[in-house]
């Protein structure tokens, strides 16, 4: 529950897949995930950025501002249901409890399990963006913001296309 499967995330991975998804989710419910996706295509659609990959016959210009508000969401949710979900939120549960907390309710105690969630993630966010991505990370505030570990506020901005 709640996270992109690994084994899947890993073979797109090693086949340097990850930055040519067009759209991704991998939420806690099919219902939530096919619904962020089904939206994702459906502003693609109304954009008009569609799901065309670049090509040699297409002019190098910098892409459209909803190319690049797509490629933004589709990186944050990598970041979000893959990384912190499937990977990152049992390790910050297992510190919770170890400091007397409730993963699912550490109220105004949050603070340093929180920034253990944002070290991890951006760690984790600067080695996509360079890897797959071939950008950097302008900017990144990542939050608990419920003081639980259920879900996590990530948003990141990346550089523009290299």
């Amino acid at each position: 529950p709640n996270g992109a499967d690994n084994v899947l995330m890993a073979e797109l991975e090693k086949r340097s897949l990850l930055a040519k998804l067009a759209v991704f989710g991998g939420w806690n419910t099919a219902g939530n995930t096919t619904g962020t996706v089904l939206a994702q295509c459906a502003a693609l659609k109304k954009s008009g950025s569609g799901f065309r990959v670049s090509s040699s016959e297409t002019p190098a210009s910098s892409p459209q501002p909803s190319a690049s508000l797509n490629r933004q969401f589709v990186f944050e949710r990598l970041v979000d249901d893959w990384f912190y979900q499937s990977q990152v939120r049992a390790k910050i549960e297992k510190s919770a409890r170890e400091q007397g907390l409730s993963p699912l309710n550490m109220e105004n105690e949050a603070a340093p399990i929180e920034a253990l969630a944002r070290r991890e993630l951006r760690g984790f966010a600067q080695l996509l963006a360079r890897r797959h991505f071939k950008t950097e990370i302008q900017h990144s505030e990542i939050t608990l913001p419920w003081g639980r570990s259920f879900e996590a506020d990530v948003r990141i901005d990346l550089s523009a296309e290299s």
